[in-house]
């Protein structure tokens, strides 16, 4: 893939409640695709478009980095939970801006239910002016592009890219594993061992979280 531009960087954005296998493969996936040394997971505090998480966002922040300490690839961002309130993306992008300046190719990665809903978030179009974008997506899965907007946007991830304001879309694996899934298990007290990290597994039995 070419990139025309330095220091690019890419984030991915969610509850992370807990992380999981699902997670760190597609971030892996991205940070390959794109060819970008980082790629950041940046957990929200509030989340806007979804109820609120059952644990704390310290203990989600806690368990993600966990979960990546011993990969050079992925790290964690959390300026979301130390700026509180509601999490919206362009406040973030906004933000990474600011520290990343105007020759940095910055991408935003978010799943294809996220982005079909897209146009019902905060400042939608000036998150274009911040980052490219970059909707993650399994097999069969079907993107809405929805408007002229998005539609004159979209880029092929093997051609130049822009700072921002290019939209791509990238394949990604199909794990079978869900947030949700392992909550109901760890309620019950059923195993959620191969699901995520051990270590993530540990902190979650010695905290008794999702009990």
């Amino acid at each position: 893939m070419a990139i025309s531009v330095s220091n690019p960087i890419a984030y991915v954005g969610g509850t992370f409640n807990p992380v999981h296998f699902g997670h760190l493969r597609v971030a892996t996936e991205l940070g390959e695709a794109l060819g970008v040394a980082q790629v950041m997971l940046m957990p929200c505090f509030q989340p806007v478009h979804r109820q609120e998480p059952g644990v704390t966002a310290d203990q989600r922040l806690a368990m993600l980095r966990l979960a990546i300490a011993d990969d050079n690839q992925l790290d964690a961002d959390a300026r979301e939970i130390e700026r509180g309130g509601a999490s919206y993306t362009v406040d973030s992008l906004r933000s990474i801006r600011a520290e990343q300046g105007t020759e940095s190719a910055i991408y935003f990665a978010m799943g294809a239910d996220a982005f079909n809903r897209l146009q019902s978030w905060k400042d939608w179009q000036q998150l274009f002016d911040l980052a490219n974008v970059v909707v993650m997506h399994r097999p069969g899965s079907v993107i809405d592009w929805q408007c002229d907007f998005l539609r004159s946007r979209v880029k092929a991830l093997d051609g130049i890219h822009q700072t921002a304001g290019d939209l791509f879309e990238l394949e990604v694996s199909a794990l079978d594993i869900s947030s949700t899934d392992i909550r109901q298990r760890a309620r019950k007290g059923r195993s959620i061992d191969y699901l995520l990290p051990p270590s993530v597994v540990k902190h979650i039995q010695n905290h008794q979280l999702y009990r």
